[in-house]
């Protein structure tokens, strides 16, 4: 007997939920990167060399495994890379609340501010939680692996 959580429709709603979240984030901080540095900056956590990298790099990471995890191509993978990315951005507001720093944590660009408080903490926890569902229940595309026939 399925559990609700085995339910293939709760699988979808993890899935499209954990890639909407990243998807609305991803679009912000690419519409005003300005910000999105800003906030970055304020972590004191990267030289800035490697800030203007980051802040390039990041958001569109996370609007194609988004996109990509929104429409199901290679859910296990995807959901992979935004579990990464959600682990590193909790242990810098982590960095942030246990170096006394009250910032914005940037999640949102400006569009929502959000602190680095032990708030933010249970969201992320929440959201990882979701973003386990969807791995854990998504499936491994392989290659099919044909024989050379010589």
């Amino acid at each position: 007997m399925k559990t609700l959580l085995q339910n293939k429709n709760v699988i979808t709603i993890s899935r499209i939920l954990f890639a909407a979240v990243f998807l609305f984030s991803a679009v912000l901080k690419i519409y005003d990167p300005v910000s999105f540095l800003k906030t970055v900056n304020n972590y004191n956590l990267l030289p800035l060399t490697y800030i203007n990298l980051f802040v390039i790099i990041i958001p569109w990471i996370e609007f194609v495994s988004g996109l990509l995890l929104l429409f199901n191509f290679y859910p296990k993978e995807n959901s992979a890379i935004l579990l990464s990315l959600l682990f590193l951005f909790t242990v810098a507001v982590l960095t942030a609340i246990s170096r006394g720093i009250d910032i914005d944590c940037g999640c949102f660009g400006n569009f929502f501010l959000q602190g680095t408080n032990w708030l933010k903490i249970f969201e992320n926890v929440i959201l990882f939680l979701i973003g386990y569902h969807t791995f854990h229940n998504a499936p491994v595309f392989v290659k099919n692996k044909t024989k050379n026939n010589r």
